[in-house]
């Protein structure tokens, strides 16, 4: 059998000199064959138990790989570990439907790698797959139900952490060391939150926690470590409900907090900005009226209006349908750029927060 696996690795191999013009397939055991992306660029390809694929292997200095989502009809469902580990050149990776899991240490310690484009298929992210990825920027995690721990350890570039409620526990160190990260949103679903999760967060400002979370390790959020201590901040607001851990934990440390639903149902919740229709009667088709930051069009700007924000930035990412109206686009686009993305949901949080502290805040 290693003698056959040699004779494969020989003719891809001359394959690839020149110029990577098909598909190479053996079928003995086990299957193995690799997808031409471009001349010297290549995944290889194994067999999964279940009649899937995997990508195995990865040769090329592309700065964008495409996994695609099949390959000679059979669906690609997995990314093995090790692949793409402390490669140089790559800088984007899109994933197509399909694709299930990223295993362990998958894309680890690539030290360009920006962007990740993560599809509503991806249900597991196993422990340090983007480990030490300091240039990534952006996370989606969308769909994923499973995180493992150190999953996106030191990814010193990200500024900002939507955890979607299919993901029920946020693991230990999952965040860990993310320096600058200044707004995290845990989503209504998520129900634990381990130990040291979100620790080393310096530059964090705002977190909302959701009444699903029923058990918070201490330290896990909040909180630097150095030189064997715990060491709180006391620059971060906890966004919380009545009756709940997030209250708790804000509450057992010291930390700022916001009771969210106690100010919901505060009449005298005024916010500035209104921007309403120009009198002009030449005009049939008036300006929509909308308050910048109130993404849901309720007159009210808080986290759900973040959430929706991202909601509608991870649309978009992934190829689907705006989730958002004419007026619900210009209030979500809160800092003109003319995108909607993490940055609008980012301020949405912080004006959310001053606001709800008695200032009257303005947007940038």
């Amino acid at each position: 059998m290693n003698i056959i696996k040699r004779i494969v690795n020989i003719v891809l191999s001359a394959a690839i000199s020149i110029g990577c013009v098909g598909t190479v397939y053996r079928n003995y055991e086990s299957e193995y064959s690799f997808i031409c992306l471009a001349a010297g660029d290549y995944l290889g390809v194994e067999a999964n138990d279940d009649g899937t694929l995997a990508i195995s292997k990865y040769t090329g200095t592309a700065e964008t790989v495409v996994i695609p989502a099949a390959h000679n009809g059979r669906k690609i469902t997995s990314i093995k570990r090790d692949v793409f580990k402390k490669n140089q050149s790559i800088k984007k990776v899109v994933f197509s439907e399909n694709l299930e899991r990223i295993e362990y240490n998958a894309f680890a310690s690539c030290p360009n790698l920006e962007i990740v484009e993560f599809p509503d298929s991806l249900e597991v992210v196993e422990k340090y797959a983007f480990d030490r990825c300091s240039k990534l920027s952006t996370v989606n995690l969308n769909n994923v139900k499973e995180v493992g721990n150190c999953a996106f350890q030191l990814c010193t570039s990200l500024t900002f952490i939507h955890v979607p409620g299919c993901l029920t526990t946020l693991v230990d160190h999952a965040f860990h060391g993310c320096e600058s990260v200044s707004t995290m949103v845990i989503a209504e679903g998520v129900k634990t939150i381990e130990e040291d999760a979100a620790l080393n967060l310096y530059n964090l400002k705002n977190i909302t926690i959701p009444k699903s979370v029923t058990s918070i390790a201490d330290n896990s959020l909040g909180f630097f470590y150095s030189s064997g201590n715990y060491i709180k901040s006391d620059d971060v607001v906890f966004n919380v409900y009545s009756n709940s851990a997030g209250l708790e934990y804000a509450k057992k440390f010291g930390f700022n907090y916001i009771v969210i639903d106690s100010l919901l149902t505060n009449p005298n919740a005024t916010y500035p900005n209104i921007v309403r229709p120009p009198v002009n009667t030449s005009v049939t088709t008036a300006t929509p009226v909308y308050i910048i930051g109130d993404a849901n069009n309720d007159a009210v700007i808080d986290s759900s209006d973040a959430s929706k924000v991202l909601a509608e930035y991870s649309a978009i990412q992934t190829g689907k349908s705006s989730l958002l109206g004419n007026s619900q686009e210009k209030a979500a686009d809160v800092n003109g750029d003319g995108l909607i993305n993490s940055s609008d949901a980012s301020e949405i949080l912080q004006y959310y927060s001053k606001a709800a502290t008695g200032y009257h805040p303005t947007w940038k």
